[in-house]
């Protein structure tokens, strides 16, 4: 036998079957093919997998940390953008190298983050409208779950944007008639306004509430204590509630002499000869 710590040839070579280089790269099959393989196989996209995310982890220590991670990593986030903005409001020719180059590194960074989400989106809807085109008994599981998620997010964004045009609106900015201002104003959907923008918003509340003061006049103020006034008695005969007693004299009884004649001249007839008449 083989002494020990002396190299052990691989199966391929002490079968006999070992293959040079280009022979082994012209045989073994391709990544591409065998992608092609596997989406022929699952009648799939490839990429599905990427857009589905996994159900959301419900213990608090884990979600506690994850928002003191991203709350950190979005507050540096915020510190380089405003060194960087710094930067920039600098003259290229007064910046030093290193700063040259953080800008262009940022710059560069943003640019390649922009078009990958922009390339990942347009992937996202191709799948969608693949999806979509094929029969709902021909869907698979995977393209069921890929579909109500990309569905469900995409009304959650509408809705969101919605939202936020309405605060854009409340506070008259880009829309029609209003303030245009540079760049993406810093309003979200649903979160708190800005500093600038709820100063803003609680000056003009303050302004209207003082001119809606100075034009209608100010209501009285009713004590809810107090009970409302009784109804004032009617007629029974309207059929209203009961009055008190003698709060009005009886209606007139029938009198043939007293109709006989409408004062525009018709003659009425008496109620006894309306009835011979019906019976007849």
């Amino acid at each position: 036998g083989a002494p020990p710590g002396a190299y052990t040839p691989p199966f391929s070579d002490m079968e006999g079957k070992r293959k040079d280089a280009g022979q082994e790269a012209d045989e073994a099959p391709s990544s591409g093919a065998m992608e092609e393989g596997k989406d022929a196989e699952t009648s799939e996209p490839v990429n599905i997998r990427t857009f589905i995310k996994p159900a959301p982890t419900r213990n608090p220590e884990v979600l506690q940390r994850r928002q003191r991670k991203n709350f950190q990593s979005r507050q540096r986030a915020k510190k380089h953008k405003s060194q960087v903005e710094q930067l920039v409001l600098k003259p290229a020719e007064e910046r030093t190298p290193e700063e040259q180059r953080e800008v262009e590194m940022f710059e560069n960074r943003r640019a390649k983050k922009n078009e990958r989400s922009r390339q990942r989106a347009i992937e996202k809807k191709e799948a969608i409208d693949k999806i979509l085109a094929k029969p709902e008994s021909q869907r698979t599981k995977l393209e069921l779950a890929f579909l109500e998620q990309a569905l469900s997010s995409k009304k959650r964004k509408n809705e969101g944007d919605r939202l936020r045009r309405e605060r854009l609106k409340m506070l008259g900015i880009q829309h029609r008639g209003g303030e245009k201002v540079d760049g993406k104003p810093n309003v979200s959907a649903r979160g708190p306004l800005p500093p600038e923008y709820e100063q803003r918003l609680s000056s003009d509340a303050l302004k209207e509430g003082e001119s809606t003061s100075e034009s209608l006049p100010v209501p009285p103020e009713y004590p809810s204590h107090v009970t409302p006034a009784p109804m004032p008695p009617y007629h029974p005969g309207y059929g209203y509630a009961p009055h008190p007693p003698n709060a009005y004299p009886p209606p007139p009884a029938w009198d043939p002499q007293h109709f006989a004649a409408s004062p525009a001249g018709v003659v009425l007839d008496s109620p006894d000869k309306v009835k011979q008449e019906e019976v007849v």
